[in-house]
């Protein structure tokens, strides 16, 4: 039952992204026929770097949450699971979606097309998500936390009362 509900949702998140996806290549059709620029394929594929990354992230919360009610025996067992629908899931919204939606319109090689969304997931993957990570408020949190442990115990290594 867990497991259905894991893959209900993970179902749900990339088909939300291959909408938005389409959406915007759409749009990048559209606006080729209004003097399209190479600004505007840029534009257009940061946005869908964007979406990507984004999904990506959301992915992994929702998959780790639900990962987590599958009832797993060992800590082992609940990463791995979480690993391998990780690894499916983002490579489908990484790879194999930009794949269909570009060569469902003949768009490899061109500007826009499926090199250069290729070449931006991949510059924004590499600068993103470990900002996302440095900037991370809840490892902050957690980090201020154990300082502040930190301080306590080196004022009472011991761990008795002092009186």
């Amino acid at each position: 039952m867990a497991k259905g509900r894991t893959l209900i949702a993970t179902i749900a998140l990339l088909s939300l992204c291959f909408v938005l996806i389409i959406g915007f290549h759409l749009l990048k059709e559209q606006a080729k026929s209004f003097e399209f620029s190479e600004i505007g394929a840029l534009l257009f594929g940061i946005a869908i770097s964007f979406i990507i990354t984004f999904i990506n992230n959301c992915l992994v919360i929702v998959l780790k949450k639900l990962s987590a009610n599958e009832g797993h025996y060992t800590y082992t067992d609940f990463y791995t699971s979480n690993a391998q629908k990780l690894v499916w899931a983002q490579f489908f919204n990484t790879g194999v979606v930009i794949f269909i939606i570009n060569y469902y319109n003949k768009n490899i090689g061109d500007v826009g097309g499926l090199i250069d969304d290729v070449c931006y997931i991949l510059a924004f993957n590499a600068v993103v998500n470990p900002m996302i990570n440095f900037f991370n408020p809840w490892y902050c949190l957690k980090w201020c936390k154990r300082r502040s442990l930190r301080k306590i115990v080196k004022r009472n290594p011991g761990g008795h009362t002092i009186s």
